[in-house]
């Protein structure tokens, strides 16, 4: 009696599994916050564990706080993810650039992950983003998720406390000191939704 109704619930269970993971993923993501804040998250050892992502001479950094880096032009970075899957930047309070809207982007193959006005410049990474629970990804060309997200230590002062944020380094980059993958999501360290 007891394996016909394993038999039973695995039958039951496996239908269940494959009508919510066959579903394509735009139709069971959650509503997209419109005004969001990004922030990374690294192993252990990395000591980045949901530093706010800001913007610094056209590229993207991480750090405890902003005022970490020994520039005067970071600035702290909110976003809005469009239904084209470009990833709006509000600079500054600021969305608009000199030049039109300010997009993040990530490069075609391997690099730092910055800001733009392409958008939709396949070049330029601009239009492939998405966010599954909360969590930044690139859509692949063949329908999967990318998310080769880096921190690469970048301070001068040597404090370990400013990470450029990459985007799929090198073998060789990622064996370094001070290379770690980090995840990048929509929620703050306090567990709340940032806004």
């Amino acid at each position: 009696m007891p394996l016909k109704f394993f038999a039973l619930w695995s039958t039951a269970a496996s239908a269940l599994i494959a009508g919510v993971v066959g579903q394509p993923l735009d139709v069971r993501r959650a509503n997209t916050p419109s005004d969001f804040r990004l922030f990374a998250y690294g192993p252990k050892e990395s000591g980045i564990g949901g530093f706010p992502v800001f913007h610094m001479e056209g590229l993207a950094y991480t750090a405890l706080n902003s005022s970490d880096s020994t520039s005067s032009s970071a600035e702290e970075v909110s976003f809005t993810l469009e239904t084209s899957g470009s990833l709006v930047a509000t600079i500054g309070g600021n969305s608009t650039a000199t030049n039109g809207t300010t997009f993040l982007h990530v490069p075609s193959t391997s690099g730092n992950v910055g800001f733009t006005t392409a958008a939709g410049n396949s070049s330029a990474g601009t239009d492939a983003f998405g966010l599954y629970g909360g969590m930044l990804y690139l859509r692949a060309q063949e329908g999967g998720m990318e998310t080769q997200w880096y921190a690469v230590a970048a301070d001068t002062a040597g404090d370990g406390q400013l990470w450029n944020i990459k985007w799929n380094v090198s073998e060789i980059e990622a064996a370094g000191d001070g290379v770690f993958p980090v995840a990048i999501r929509t929620t703050g360290p306090d567990g709340e939704l940032a806004e």
